[in-house]
């Protein structure tokens, strides 16, 4: 699994500082906040190795009360490869969102 942060300036989008990588089956067994949600909105296994096939998500909403300090207010997208061991990828998942002030009072315009 790959991890890719953009954040969109005018109307490109821009990769940041922040890519991860990480084995898929660590995720599924350790994860606590981002797996379980991707498993209520989806027909995605709960153990590994995930099965070939058709995964679908729908209405996933993921909260987060606060983000790193070198995350400044915007719109962003987290793109999420699922890659094979040869890291060719089998499926692409792009995230959109946006960060701004607690009481959201500063709500970016995204246009995604």
């Amino acid at each position: 699994l790959a991890l890719v942060l953009y954040q969109k300036k005018g109307s490109t989008w821009r990769k940041t500082i922040y890519e991860a990588t990480e084995n898929i089956c660590t995720l599924v067994k350790n994860d606590k906040d981002f797996w379980p949600l991707i498993q209520k909105a989806s027909n995605m296994s709960r153990y590994c190795p995930l099965k070939k096939g058709y995964y679908v998500v729908r209405d996933a909403v993921l909260k987060i009360n606060s983000v790193p300090p070198v995350i400044s207010k915007g719109c962003y997208r987290i793109t999420i490869s699922i890659l094979t061991p040869k890291n060719e990828a089998v499926a692409r998942v792009h995230l959109y969102g946006t960060v701004s002030k607690a009481d959201a009072s500063d709500l970016p315009t995204c246009n995604f």
